[in-house]
Parts: structure tokens; sequence; C-alpha cells
């Protein structure tokens, strides 16, 4: 069990890390969505 809790500690840590720093740098975080955006629906 306590590995699974840090696991998830970890996890969580990770996504608002991302989190900041997407919103941080909008510029840059929307040219990478719309990147993934268009490479996904391209190959769709």
């Amino acid at each position: 069990m306590k590995r699974f809790a840090r696991l998830s500690e970890d996890f969580l840590y990770d996504l608002c890390f991302g989190l900041r720093q997407l919103l941080r740098n909008p510029l840059v975080s929307g040219v990478c969505v719309l990147t993934l955006a268009l490479g996904i629906g391209a190959n769709a």
C-alpha cells in the first residue's frame, strides 16, 4: 500500500508541476497543444 501511495503522490506532484509550467508560458503551451492536435488528427 505504501508503494501505491508514493506513486499517486508523485503523480499528483508531477501533474501540478506540469500545469504550473503550462500556465506560466501560455503561448508555448498553445503551440504545443495545437501541434499535438494536428498530429493526432492527421493520423486518425
